[in-house]
């Protein structure tokens, strides 16, 4: 029996070699970060309300489904049409990635996990 109370989530092999880097639209985010997020692994992210937590996790998703890399968003606490809404207003249109099947929003109630 686990330790945990918190199910375990194990990702889907992904084939790919790990020097590989998504590169996103901020070219200085992506040296403070190492050069960018190794391709094929998650990255939870973290902070206070209104820290930019989505709109940093949009650019990343967003950077990969333009380089034809398929991404997902897990909201938790924000609902899909407001994600895409607060997007919009700070100039991240998701609804074309979305429309081509590149991106995919998806709400999580923590209290359902």
């Amino acid at each position: 029996m686990p330790n945990s109370a918190f199910p375990q989530f194990r990702a889907a092999r992904v084939d790919c070699a790990l020097q590989e880097r998504t590169i996103g639209a901020q070219a200085a985010f992506a040296r403070m970060i190492g050069g960018g997020i190794e391709f094929g692994t998650s990255l939870p992210i973290s902070g206070q309300a209104g820290t930019g937590k989505s709109t940093l996790a949009t650019m990343l998703a967003l950077a990969a489904a333009d380089r034809g890399v398929p991404a997902a968003l897990f909201l938790f606490e924000e609902r899909e049409e407001v994600l895409r809404a607060r997007s919009a207003g700070v100039g991240l249109d998701i609804a074309p990635q979305e429309a081509a099947g590149k991106l995919r929003l998806q709400h999580l109630d923590p209290a359902e996990i």
